[in-house]
């Protein structure tokens, strides 16, 4: 663990699995920790307005540090819940 001069603690990274999905014809990417998850199976996420959409999901990569992220992780929703086909 790596302290700052000032005496706080820089954040410990963890590692997440990232999904990519189409949605409305647009790429988006989620954080889908806590599901099984594959490619071809349906994600449940909350949109911008707080509506709940779902999309394809196209790409899995499990087990990835925050720091190699596919997107900047702070701007990034969470998936609700995986529908499989």
């Amino acid at each position: 663990m790596i302290h700052s001069l000032s005496g706080g603690v820089i954040k410990e990274n963890g590692n997440h699995t990232f999904i990519k999905v189409e949605s409305f014809g647009y790429p988006l990417w989620l954080i889908c920790d806590g599901f099984e998850v594959e490619v071809g199976d349906v994600a449940v996420y909350e949109d911008r307005k707080g509506d709940i959409a779902r999309g394809k999901v196209v790409r899995v990569d499990k087990n990835v540090s925050s720091q190699c992220s596919p997107f900047p992780i702070s701007k990034m929703k969470s998936a609700l819940k995986i529908e499989k086909p």
